[in-house]
């Protein structure tokens, strides 16, 4: 079954047909290593990451000539007023500041994903996240064949409890 994901996703990224699978097709550094072979497409979501310098390396945002300072400055305006939320405040105890902080990297990862989605709509382009003990994203086409076979082998690759998760 893991032999379909890597098929399914060279469906969603041609180049990948001329490099060899993985000697071990259900680790998952070898599949980034694998997914990245020629260009960056699996990026590891950082929310803490103001630069957002992951946009940057995505080829597939390359290929489409996006305004990326614009991206950006979207992502960092929504960003900033989310973590204006989560403040250290002199009188909140040391407990809700470390729920807070969790919340706040959860709210950031979601504002980044939701943002890159809206911009990438346009082109019939989905975000996919991967969680493998650290979210991951890739952008691929928005046909939903491709992305239910992505979902349902990847499960059977990497095991149910790892989520793959097609923005709506």
């Amino acid at each position: 079954m893991a032999r379909n994901l890597y098929e399914n996703l060279q469906v969603a990224f041609p180049e990948l047909k001329k490099v060899p699978l993985p000697d071990e097709l259900d680790r998952f550094e070898y599949f980034v290593s694998w997914l990245n072979s020629y260009h960056t497409h699996l990026q590891r979501l950082d929310g803490h990451d103001f630069s957002l310098k992951q946009l940057d390396h995505c080829y597939r945002l390359q290929q489409l000539n996006l305004d990326l300072d614009e991206l950006k400055n979207e992502i960092r305006e929504e960003l900033q007023s989310v973590y204006q939320l989560y403040d250290d405040d002199d009188e909140a105890d040391a407990d809700a500041r470390d729920m807070g902080a969790f919340y706040a990297t959860e709210i950031g990862d979601n504002v980044i994903l939701n943002t890159l989605k809206l911009f990438i709509e346009p082109y019939d382009l989905a975000v996919v996240v991967l969680d493998h003990e650290e979210p991951y994203w890739m952008i691929v086409p928005n046909q939903p064949e491709l992305l239910s076979a992505l979902s349902k082998n990847y499960a059977q690759t990497f095991g149910e409890e790892q989520e793959f998760l097609v923005l709506e």
